[in-house]
């Protein structure tokens, strides 16, 4: 016979093994992440959004040992890509790349699938793109204040251009009139590439539109660059003004991406994330990978980032309601 205090120490063993066990495999499950992670780019593939994105999933993946697997899901100005996010698991296994129509979209259609802020947790903010003021050389433009004056003496006049009512560049430019006082012609394309080809051409006098679209053209003589957008110049165009420097320190018109989640994803799972984008956002490589495009590392955590959008929803509604922008 078994001694009853041999016995209760063998129960002690058993109880003590089976409680790690129980523990280790409750980390284990708990890991995160633990199997393919899916990020939900709301355009078409091409585009800086596609670039950010697939630059962020790939380097996730390096950081944390599973696969990031993008997903294009256009529609809508994103607006079907978000959704898709909206109503997907809160588990982190499904993310959203965004960058600010997210914030202008709700002001620009009259329904709405989900609430833009409420719908979503904020991740991280990864970066920033100011817009470059260009003009047709034909203009004989110099300056953002030789713009101004001109677009003054004849208003509805000269034209700009965009990729589309209600895109970024569009807003953009609406931002460029209102803060100016200026009134110019909108000319809508169906893509930045067509939009550009034609103040190339000198079918259009004006585009407010992306350095790195921009860039050939103002280095061939193509193009004039009047200024950029931001706190500072870009090195890629270091002879051009900041809008600050010709005369109009408010004009705040940069692009921005950042990742979000669905809301109620768990703290821990956010805090993994959002310090995991810090660490790639801080590498000297990343800032050197985007440079050449005007593209700016631009990092904030979760609580800032969601502070930060409900600014940019504040501003971007008035300059919206101001324009009468819809998407109808």
């Amino acid at each position: 016979m078994v001694p009853f205090n041999a016995l209760s120490t063998s129960f002690k063993t058993l109880a003590i093994t089976a409680l790690l066990s129980a523990t280790c495999a409750a980390a284990l499950a708990q890991a995160y992440p633990n199997r393919p992670v899916k990020v939900v780019i709301p355009f078409t593939p091409g585009g800086s959004n596609d670039t950010v994105g697939r630059f962020l999933a790939d380097e996730l993946q390096k950081k944390l040992h599973q696969p990031f697997v993008v997903e294009n899901k256009g529609g809508a100005g994103g607006v079907v890509g978000s959704d898709s996010v909206a109503k997907a698991p809160a588990d982190g296994y499904t993310l959203l790349l965004v960058s600010t129509p997210h914030v202008a979209n709700p002001s620009i259609y009259k329904k709405m699938p989900y609430d833009a802020l409420k719908s979503f947790t904020p991740v991280a903010r990864v970066m920033a793109a100011p817009v470059v003021i260009t003009a047709t050389p034909r203009l004989g433009l110099r300056t953002v204040d030789d713009l101004v004056q001109q677009a003054r003496k004849q208003p509805g006049k000269l034209s700009f251009v965009s990729s589309g009512t209600g895109s970024y560049f569009h807003l953009a430019s609406e931002m460029f009139m209102d803060q100016t006082k200026t009134e110019l012609l909108h000319i809508p394309y169906k893509g930045a590439g067509p939009a550009m080809a034609d103040v190339v051409a000198g079918h259009a006098d004006i585009s407010i539109g992306s350095v790195l679209s921009s860039l050939p053209n103002v280095k061939s003589g193509r193009l004039k660059a009047l200024a950029v957008s931001g706190s500072k110049r870009q090195s890629t165009m270091p002879d051009v003004p900041t809008m600050a420097e010709a005369g109009y320190p408010g004009y705040e018109a940069d692009n921005w991406w950042g990742l979000l989640a669905p809301a109620g994803t768990p703290a821990d799972i956010v805090n993994t994330l959002s310090r995991t984008i810090g660490e790639i956002m801080a590498a000297p490589t990343t800032a050197a990978r985007f440079a050449p495009e005007g593209v700016l590392v631009s990092y904030q955590k979760s609580t800032d980032f969601g502070g930060f959008m409900e600014t940019e929803t504040v501003k971007w509604t008035r300059i919206i309601k101001a324009a009468g922008i819809t998407a109808e």
